[in-house]
């Protein structure tokens, strides 16, 4: 049915619609910020590698990192491991593509954390109108 075609005694519908859309929307902010929180954790543990590896050994200079930039809604994955024996001037490469990585994915976190608030703001509004309806409009809901 076209929205603009629905009569007043949809709009009950509509309200408990969103209201199912919105919760959608909340429960794959928080499954997405899970995903990347185990992403991050995965990169911490391969840091914590690199930088045992790295102990007592003269390190070349620190580089700036190199890693690829990522659209706005998507999130760097943990790369696979290096071999203990790697160069050293490709594990000094990877704790600073690590670090970058890492911070890029706590700022989306962040942003889904805000994202995610927002939405339960919103489906605690429409909770509470939900309720103050009249039972016997809910109930005429086809």
């Amino acid at each position: 049915m076209h929205l603009a075609l629905a009569s007043r005694d949809d709009i009950p519908a509509f309200k408990i619609l969103a209201f199912y859309v919105v919760a959608e929307a909340s429960s794959a902010t928080q499954i997405e910020m899970k995903s990347i929180a185990d992403e991050i954790d995965k990169m911490k543990n391969q840091k914590i590698e690199v930088q045992k590896t790295l102990e007592g050994k003269e390190q070349p200079p620190a580089t700036m990192s190199k890693v690829r930039a990522i659209g706005p809604n998507d999130y760097y994955r943990a790369p696979a491991s290096l071999a203990a024996d790697a160069p050293l001037p490709q594990l000094v490469q990877r704790l600073a593509d690590l670090g970058a990585m890492s911070d890029a994915n706590q700022n989306r976190v962040h942003s889904l954390m805000s994202e995610k608030s927002q939405f339960d703001t919103r489906l605690s509004t429409m909770f509470t109108k939900i309720a103050q309806m009249d039972l016997s409009t809910l109930l005429s809901i086809k």
